[in-house]
């Protein structure tokens, strides 16, 4: 049988969700794992069938906690995509890696002093890739840095100061082509790599899956 696409990131690695989870052990002592970070926007816990939800929603996710660390409590440092991505990447409080809001002068982008998950691992020698579904995680908000590919939905902010926005129905892509340029990463990749994939379907109703893919 073919693998899932989930089978290919499980090998040698962690998948992190909006709670993290710790993957397979199987890897040698020479070996280094490889790393793979998945971020959902706006996706309720309660949705994942590994939360509760009913029906088998989100088989293969729910393989993956069975697997690893599953965490009953996570805390998102901000309400804002931009401004809780950067934590995770960094591992730091949002006044401390300097994107804090969407647009405004007080700081919307990461700092490039400012080391992340992408600029640790390639300096190790990791080839690093971000593929990803949405503007508000693209180059804009200056997440590009210690990636050897980022294949963002790349975008312009508009209009003055707080005001500023940018086009949500055009600046974003389904997940099916997320995966599909990922999995080409991940089969092209030299190991160890490090991959951060972000999804934004559950955000809103503007691109919709095909039938065969609900």
């Amino acid at each position: 049988m073919p693998r899932r696409p989930l089978d290919i990131f499980r090998r040698c690695g962690f998948l992190a969700l909006p709670v993290l989870i710790l993957g397979s052990a199987a890897c040698s002592r020479e070996d280094r794992m490889n790393v793979v970070l998945v971020t959902l926007d706006t996706t309720r816990a309660d949705f994942l069938g590994a939360y509760g939800r009913s029906g088998n929603p989100t088989p293969n996710f729910d393989a993956v906690a069975v697997e690893g660390t599953r965490f009953d409590l996570a805390i998102s440092t901000a309400a804002v995509t931009p401004v809780s991505h950067a934590s995770i990447l960094t591992g730091l409080d949002n006044g401390k890696h300097g994107l804090r809001v969407l647009s405004a002068k007080s700081g919307f982008r990461l700092r490039p002093d400012v080391p992340t998950l992408a600029t640790v691992l390639h300096e190790h020698g990791y080839r690093t890739g971000a593929v990803h579904s949405a503007f508000p995680v693209s180059s804009t908000f200056g997440f590009q840095n210690g990636f050897d590919v980022f294949e963002s939905v790349e975008g312009e902010l508009r209009g003055e100061g707080m005001h500023r926005t940018w086009d949500v129905a055009k600046f974003q892509r389904r997940s099916d082509e997320t995966t599909r340029i990922a999995l080409d990463f991940v089969k092209a990749a030299k190991e160890p790599f490090f991959l951060w994939i972000h999804y934004w379907d559950p955000h809103d109703g503007v691109q919709v899956p095909p039938k065969e893919l609900l």
